[in-house]
């Protein structure tokens, strides 16, 4: 940092990330929100993805983009990374890298390193040992590039970051071995829809062809982690006891298993579940704030992005104790939390049937005072921006001590 923007406090920051695709869920969707946030705030902030060129068409030109191709199988490796970044050194001060297990965090690390740039690591719920139980195959090879390759990320990072106590916690039991790292929490924060949105669902013709009815939401990947297969199956239970009610699932499909949830629906109860692909922007906000409660019954959220989004727009919320910040859903009245298990999902059902419409009114608006208090952008990058300055200025301190 030169003195003029020391004194301002003004950064130059990089993500590394391996992918921007908004349809890859969650990861990139918190990097965008709190990227925007640092730049309204006065900092530089680009990115630099494993993507091909063309997806960074993606954002909104608001932030720089680095896509430097994909590359081979999962892990994505693409051998220029850590060569650009070193390349680059003179350009950041900071960075961010995101995610586990692929050559972004890597490759990302290795040219920090060199670099000589510090940087925080996200991990964005990818060292939950829920995926261990999963994946009993995988977790054995993910062990063995823990002790390789990654945990050597984390020990080198100025702080690893976890957005929720639980998640800090579970991830102590996941791998066995390697070096010891400092641990942060840094919770996510959602740019909320405003309190006078601009947009309704009579805005988009083919969200109001598809939604007549008022509705239960699902706004998630189609995913058997989120629950889908068992909110499906008990709204086709639970058919008679929500009459007044349709469901609509809004989100991405990458693995093509809507034909097989809706084979186990009677064709009556089909015609009232409605599948709207992946929806971003104003359709997203439309579908939320009009509908009369969101459902996530998800097996393992480390923070749940959604729900907070949910909360913003004053509706009830209806999830699981696997969702990282259920408790604070729940204590402060924004929802109901249940397990995830078809008993569970039940209880959501049941407890949302049996709610007058003043109750749900309160809820809506316990969850509207939940979203300003918990899980606004500005509180959540008051952290985040505090340790991104303290690694600059660790690591300028140590340059020129």
């Amino acid at each position: 940092m030169d003195a003029v923007r020391k004194d301002l406090f003004v950064l130059r920051i990089l993500n590394v990330i391996c992918s921007i695709d908004p349809s890859g869920g969650g990861v990139i969707e918190a990097a965008r929100s709190f990227s925007s946030e640092l730049m309204r705030r006065g900092h530089r902030v680009d990115f630099v993805c494993l993507d091909d060129p063309k997806t960074a068409s993606l954002f909104d030109g608001s932030h720089q983009v680095h896509a430097l191709g994909p590359g081979g199988s999962g892990y994505r490796y693409n051998g220029s990374l850590s060569s650009w970044v070193v390349a680059h050194k003179g350009e950041y001060d900071v960075a961010i890298l995101h995610s586990l297990w692929n050559h972004a965090s890597i490759g990302g690390r290795a040219g920090l390193v060199a670099a000589g740039i510090p940087y925080l690591y996200f991990t964005h719920g990818m060292l939950d040992i829920y995926f261990n139980s999963v994946q009993p195959v995988k977790k054995w090879a993910k062990q063995l590039f823990w002790l390789a390759l990654q945990n050597r990320v984390l020990a080198d990072a100025h702080a690893v970051l976890f957005t929720t106590h639980a998640e800090q916690e579970a991830s102590r039991f996941t791998f066995f071995g390697g070096r010891p790292y400092r641990s942060e929490i840094v919770p996510l924060g959602i740019e909320g829809e405003p309190v006078s949105p601009s947009s309704s669902l009579a805005d988009f013709d083919d969200l109001r062809q598809l939604v007549s009815r008022p509705y239960l939401l699902f706004l998630s990947r189609i995913h058997p982690k989120k629950g889908i297969d068992l909110l499906i199956e008990g709204f086709a239970r639970y058919a008679d006891r929500l009459q007044g009610y349709d469901l609509v699932v809004a989100g991405p499909d990458p693995s093509g298993i809507r034909t097989e949830l809706m084979q186990r629906v009677d064709p009556i109860v089909s015609a009232r579940i409605h599948w709207t692909g992946m929806v971003t922007g104003a359709r997203k906000w439309a579908l939320l704030r009009h509908s009369s409660a969101f459902i996530l019954p998800s097996h393992q959220e480390n923070f749940g992005i959604a729900v907070a989004e949910a909360a913003a727009c004053g509706i009830p919320i209806l999830t699981t104790n696997k969702v990282n910040i259920h408790a604070t859903i729940s204590e402060n009245g924004a929802g109901v939390v249940a397990d995830d298990t078809a008993a569970g999902l039940a209880r959501l059902l049941d407890c949302f049937a049996a709610l007058s419409q003043a109750e749900r009114t309160t809820m809506g608006q316990a969850a509207r005072k939940c979203f300003m208090n918990e899980f606004s952008i500005e509180a959540a990058t008051d952290r985040l921006e505090h340790l991104l300055i303290g690694a600059a200025r660790q690591t300028e301190a140590h340059i020129t001590g």
